[in-house]
């Protein structure tokens, strides 16, 4: 979805399971599906004019739907949607930075390299977890991609081998 659909179309799907402007309230799911939808896409929309004022919309749209109270004064929604559009909202504020927690098994020796710099140095976030950017093209998406030179062979060699029908 990383400009694979053009931002007019990213924001019909979002009105058409959330609304922009429409009074009435979607169901829970629509609203989860915009949040997962706008956490895999927002960081390249906030890249263009356009993405950026539709999701300034999307946004005043999902902060409205978590206040929204019903008549018993009892928020409408399930405290897990009203998190999920916190959640959404304050990584857009974060320019779309989030935290990756270090989950990964450690040799006995790495724990023990581990713990003398953390001695050395204290104990901050920074051994805690490290940072990526939600929506983010992977790094090594562009590094399978070829460049222009290969891409010229790659054509030229794949024409060269086809027959020729051409009759003379």
């Amino acid at each position: 979805l990383r400009n694979l659909l053009a931002v007019k179309v990213i924001g019909q799907v979002v009105h058409d399971l959330i609304g922009i402007k429409e009074p009435g309230l979607p169901e829970e799911h629509m609203i989860e599906c915009v949040c997962e939808l706008l956490h895999s896409i927002g960081y390249t929309m906030d890249g263009s004019q356009t993405g950026k004022q539709l999701m300034d919309q999307f946004s005043a749209r999902l902060r409205d739907l978590k206040r929204t109270e019903g008549r018993d004064g009892r928020s409408t929604f399930k405290p897990r949607i009203q998190f999920k559009i916190q959640d959404l909202l304050d990584l857009r504020l974060k320019n779309w930075e989030k935290k990756l927690f270090k989950e990964q098994p450690k040799l006995i020796s790495d724990v023990r390299k581990d713990a003398q710099i953390q001695a050395r140095k204290g104990f901050g976030p920074e051994t805690m977890f490290s940072t990526q950017v939600a929506g983010q093209r992977p790094s090594y998406i562009d590094d399978l991609r070829p460049t222009k030179p290969q891409r010229d062979k790659a054509m030229r060699e794949e024409a060269a081998s086809r027959p020729s029908f051409d009759v003379h």
